[in-house]
């Protein structure tokens, strides 16, 4: 709706062509000036609107489809149980995401400060430093937070649960 809405004022001009989703708020604010609120506010606004709409619009959709469409009943103990599994699993991703880093963030540095491969693009010697330090210190953090969770996890859960 804020594209089509906008795009009222990009149709049928010359640079129509040339206009996207990164400079439209430009090209309004150019064209039809701010007053009080600038309208590359009012198009970035629209467009995080846009998104959380469409966001929701699916969420909604999954939990209709799983719960009317579906026809899928199920007791409440039940619905709760799983809905904890889920809620574990997902900690479980989490942890797991964290675990990771180090195999996409060491060879990311590795390459771009790299100048036979980056060639110009090679980032500079204190952003290289700057940026190991800060993948040590998210690193670190990472196991700070986690070692506690995972031995957590690896003991024994019990809980009851009556239907």
């Amino acid at each position: 709706m804020v594209t089509a809405v906008f795009a009222k004022g990009f149709y049928g001009t010359s640079r129509a062509d040339s206009i996207g989703l990164v400079n439209a708020g430009q090209y309004l604010q150019e064209r039809y000036g701010g007053g009080v609120c600038p309208l590359l506010y009012i198009w970035g606004i629209g467009l995080l609107a846009a998104g959380q709409s469409s966001t929701m619009t699916g969420t909604y959709a999954g939990q209709f489809i799983m719960g009317g469409f579906l026809n899928l009943r199920m007791k409440k103990c039940i619905s709760s149980v799983s809905e904890d599994t889920l809620d574990v699993l997902n900690e479980w991703l989490n942890v797991l995401q964290g675990m990771q880093i180090p195999f996409a963030i060491i060879p990311l540095l590795t390459l771009v400060s790299n100048e036979k491969i980056m060639g110009a693009f090679k980032i500079g010697k204190l952003i290289e430093v700057r940026d190991q330090y800060l993948y040590i210190l998210i690193y670190n953090r990472n196991c700070f937070v986690n070692a506690p969770f995972s031995t957590m996890m690896i003991l024994p859960m019990h809980s009851t649960v009556t239907c």
